[in-house]
């Protein structure tokens, strides 16, 4: 009975310090893709007040106040389906839904401008859906938050500086996905993005964004050819800023609340709520794939520590010294 008691002890001594020190080895490449957002342009968790436009879809998972806003005028004009999922109430007082229905999980209260407008189209707009809505928010924002969180694990393939109040990129020449971390400080404090250096020209690039309260500013034109490949990754933030910029790529963003939007963002917007007259391009991300492009090297896990090789081998070394004492305990009960 004393050895089974020992040795599982160590055991799980061991088992524990190793854990400690490695963590949750993510997958030695992975893909970027946004799941049931990937078709919407712009994707809310909770409540949006807007003001200007989203040329694509729009999905809002809480209460949507629309004020001369319009929804889908770059989409074809043979869209079918849903434009415009409201998992909360709608109020929506002037603009256009241009192609495409409209699904509302609570109340409508839409003007004579917007109701006509639906209705001289053929188009449908269906209130009070409840749980048959077409998007479930709550799964949706889980898978989009572990999304984020996962992407941020990736070790870095480059480094982002700052200078002169500018931002730099210098990349490693060849993975496909080119993996950057980037101060929210340095970042809320840039006014312009001067230069990419070895970044292949078909990569993807991914900024794992660091800090609670952001702001993004400035001029981004060093990134317009490749803005359906560059992804914003704000895994910490918790309130954003955007204004005075036209934001180059996509932006995922699961656990902040916007709370000044203003400027045009040139790819999708994903946020758990957002107040403000942002003009939202249609410009959907290409979805990352390990293998598609710059080389075909894809990113890997994040590498340990010293410190936390330290404790590893600190655990083996528990693991071994216990496996000893046992022993030393089992030969005294004999």
């Amino acid at each position: 009975m004393l050895r089974r008691l020992v040795n599982t002890f160590s055991i799980l001594i061991g088992i524990g310090l190793i854990g400690l020190a490695l963590g949750a080895t993510p997958a030695s490449a992975v893909s970027i893709d946004f799941g049931v957002a990937a078709e919407y342009n712009t994707f809310i968790l909770g409540n949006f007040s807007g003001s200007s436009d989203t040329q694509g879809k729009l999905a809002v998972g809480g209460n949507a106040t629309l004020q001369h806003y319009s929804v889908g005028d770059q989409l074809p004009s043979n869209t079918t389906g849903n434009t415009l999922v409201v998992g909360g109430n709608l109020n929506y007082q002037g603009g256009r839904v241009y192609y495409g229905n409209v699904a509302v999980g609570g109340s409508s209260t839409i003007d004579q401008g917007v109701y006509w407008g639906l209705r001289n189209n053929g188009q449908t707009l269906t209130a009070n859906m409840g749980a048959s809505l077409p998007i479930d928010f709550t799964a949706a924002g889980q898978y989009l938050r572990n999304l984020s969180t996962s992407l941020a694990t990736l070790a870095a393939t480059g480094t982002a500086t700052s200078q002169w109040g500018g931002m730099f990129l210098t990349g490693d020449g060849t993975s496909d996905l080119q993996v950057f971390y980037v101060d929210g400080a340095l970042l809320s404090s840039a006014t312009w993005w001067n230069a990419l250096a070895s970044i292949p020209s078909d990569a993807h690039i991914l900024l794992n964004i660091m800090g609670k309260n952001v702001t993004m500013t400035g001029g981004q034109q060093v990134l317009a050819s490749m803005s359906d490949r560059v992804l914003f990754n704000f895994y910490e933030a918790e309130t954003l800023q955007i204004y005075g910029i036209s934001v180059e790529g996509s932006i995922l963003a699961p656990m902040a609340d916007i709370i000044r939007a203003e400027g045009v963002i040139q790819g999708q917007l994903i946020a758990k709520s957002m107040t403000g007259s942002l003009q939202q391009n249609l410009n959907l991300y290409d979805p990352y794939n390990p293998g598609g492009g710059g080389g075909g090297n894809p990113p890997t896990a994040a590498t340990p520590e010293p410190g936390s090789l330290l404790l590893l081998g600190s655990g083996l070394a528990a693991l071994l010294g216990w496996n000893r004492r046992r022993r030393g305990l089992v030969a005294v009960a004999a």
